[in-house]
């Protein structure tokens, strides 16, 4: 989430203080109560808060409007096309695994994200999924490294 504000920092040119709080609750709990101006959040985690008006989304990180949220703008479509990224969760296996092993895990998955009371739920959470075979997930994978590395350099971010 910081780098999502990192990213809108240098797309906009706007100064933004990093308020590094130790998880989603705090900095909620500090938006929702007006301690801070704004927070940067997964959908997930702010949907319920945004549903109960404590919160109120100004603009998605998808590249285009998010079915959750259809009447907020992503920042693609608020003029900042570099501010794009989305929540994504992967299932890895140690390296070296049978590839029968990783196929057999890849086709169990498959077909659970395939169970319409499965998708509803996500639906519910803002959550769109999907599923890549291996090497188009090593692909993704390289390529978010890449990206993020120079974001993070960039901006001189340390880790924590």
């Amino acid at each position: 989430n910081h780098l999502i504000g990192v990213l809108l920092a240098r797309a906009t040119g706007v100064e933004l203080t990093h308020v590094p709080y130790r998880g989603s609750a705090p900095a909620l709990a500090d938006a929702i109560g007006g301690q801070i101006p704004a927070v940067m959040e997964s959908l997930p985690i702010a949907l319920p808060h945004l549903r109960a008006n404590r919160l109120r989304a100004l603009a998605t990180s998808e590249a285009g409007r998010d079915a959750s949220l259809p009447e907020v703008p992503s920042f693609t479509e608020a003029g900042f096309p570099a501010v794009v990224s989305t929540n994504w969760f992967g299932f890895s296996t140690p390296a070296g695994i049978a590839p029968a092993i990783t196929e057999r895990w890849r086709a169990t998955i498959a077909e659970a994200l395939g169970e319409a009371k499965l998708r509803e739920r996500f639906a519910g959470l803002g959550v769109v999924p999907g599923t890549m075979g291996p090497a188009e997930y090593t692909a993704f994978i390289a390529a978010e490294l890449t990206r993020w590395r120079g974001v993070i350099q960039a901006a001189g971010v340390k880790p924590d």
